[in-house]
């Protein structure tokens, strides 16, 4: 790990209160941007949920990262499979080169993400993580963190939010914001073609 990297790990020990339960580094592809860390804390924020973060995305420069915030991602499910963060630490490797990760993105994972689940797409958006404002910002030196939510989702849901959007579809009542066990709102609702 660099300095950098360093104490925005040691940020989250700091506010979480307890030190993770996994720190996964993964390589990178490309020489430049190093390697993305995926880190994953058990039990929070509240018993029975993981959550995690990743490192890596801020390294990258964007157009459309505005007033010098850089994104980084974090996911709470309900599950002690911390594949749920190796896989958004995937993500960040993949697209970190050419996606902004903006509030909205939706990417398909291509694979199920862990045995507990037959989910395998993400939706990007709002941070749930935290109690107050401790997640909303974090400083780096010169460089701002701003987190970004990740929040899983089965396959034909990523063309149902391209339907309906995302505020319906988190509205709907079989919705659960931390389950990867809940149904499959595609089959439930479905959206004629077009």
């Amino acid at each position: 790990m660099n300095h950098r990297s360093s104490t925005y790990v040691q940020y989250l020990v700091n506010t979480i209160g307890a030190a993770y339960h996994d720190l996964a580094g993964i390589e990178s592809s490309e020489a430049s941007p190093g390697m993305v860390l995926a880190i994953s804390f058990l039990d929070y924020p509240e018993k029975g949920l993981l959550t995690g973060f990743t490192y890596g995305l801020s390294e990258m420069a964007h157009p459309d990262w505005k007033n010098l915030s850089k994104p980084e991602l974090t996911i709470t499910v309900k599950s002690t499979d911390i594949h749920w963060v190796h896989a958004i630490g995937y993500l960040v490797e993949w697209h970190r080169a050419t996606h902004a990760f903006q509030p909205g993105s939706l990417f398909q994972y291509g694979r199920p993400v862990a045995a507990d689940s037959a989910m395998d797409s993400f939706l990007v958006f709002n941070p749930v993580v935290g109690q107050g404002d401790e997640f909303r910002e974090i400083s780096l030196g010169n460089d701002k963190i701003e987190l970004m939510g990740v929040f899983p989702l089965y396959h034909d849901e990523v063309s149902l939010i391209q339907k309906i959007g995302i505020r319906k579809f988190t509205g709907l009542t079989e919705y659960s914001l931390f389950s990867v066990t809940r149904p499959d709102l595609s089959a439930l609702y479905k959206v004629g073609g077009g």
